[in-house]
């Protein structure tokens, strides 16, 4: 086989190769080769690292997501295992993100279209404001919230809520934001009204019959007497 080869320069980069193979000339130049080794070689790499690190990236985001809704999901099932619900309040604008159990807890089947501090304070029993109010002032000045006070439902009945928050400021030092959680603990208010209302009856019981009453913390060793055990023994 004859086997020839001459080179013919007509610019840096384009450089004519003139192979004479048997009875065949093969013409090529330096563009030709180089462009043959980018895209024969070096892009597909590059395509496959990049792929690479695609794929990579969007197996991390799909962990972060799965790791977010499992968080997600054992805050929801604490929360309505304690049936509190959450509120987010922005202070500048008085609105507020709730969770379904924050209306639940006003007395509402669904969230409301609206919510903040102006409607909060309407639900609010009159006689309970201002004590209410001065919490919250409270609240701006020490970045915690709380307070238990009784709140009126759509139906005029009363609850007993229970409120924790915290308080944040801006750059000011001005409070922009408050978020924390709300229960309702009417059924605990009424017991202990019960138990308050047993106790006046019992006292009023061991005045009339004379009869003392005295108990013994054994922590302490301290003994305590009633009134009309006093009165027993001088």
């Amino acid at each position: 086989m004859n086997f020839s080869q001459s080179f013919y320069t007509t610019n840096f980069l384009d450089v004519v190769i003139f192979q004479n193979v048997g009875n065949h000339v093969l013409v090529s130049s330096l563009t030709t080769i180089l462009s043959l080794i980018i895209f024969g070689i070096i892009i597909p790499k590059i395509s496959h690292v990049i792929g690479s690190d695609i794929d990579r990236a969007d197996s991390e985001r799909r962990r972060a997501e799965e790791a977010l809704k499992e968080s997600q999901e054992r805050l929801d099932l604490a929360l309505e295992s304690g049936q509190m619900g959450v509120w987010d309040l922005d202070l500048i604008h008085d609105t507020a993100w709730r969770s379904l159990r924050h209306d639940q807890i006003f007395g509402y089947d669904s969230l409301l279209l609206e919510w903040g501090s102006a409607i909060f304070m309407q639900h609010v029993v009159p006689e309970d404001r201002d004590r209410v109010r001065q919490c919250f002032d409270e609240a701006f000045r020490t970045g915690q919230l709380f307070f238990e006070c009784q709140i009126t439902w759509p139906d005029q009945s009363r609850r007993w809520i229970l409120a924790k928050g915290q308080a944040y400021s801006g750059e000011k030092a001005q409070p922009v934001r408050m978020s924390g959680t709300v229960m309702d603990i009417t059924e605990r208010k009424k017991m202990e009204e019960l138990a308050k209302k047993r106790e006046i009856e019992l006292n009023e019981a061991q005045r009339l019959s004379r009869l003392g009453r005295w108990s013994w913390d054994i922590k302490t060793d301290t003994i305590t007497w009633s009134d009309e055990l006093y009165e027993m023994f001088g």
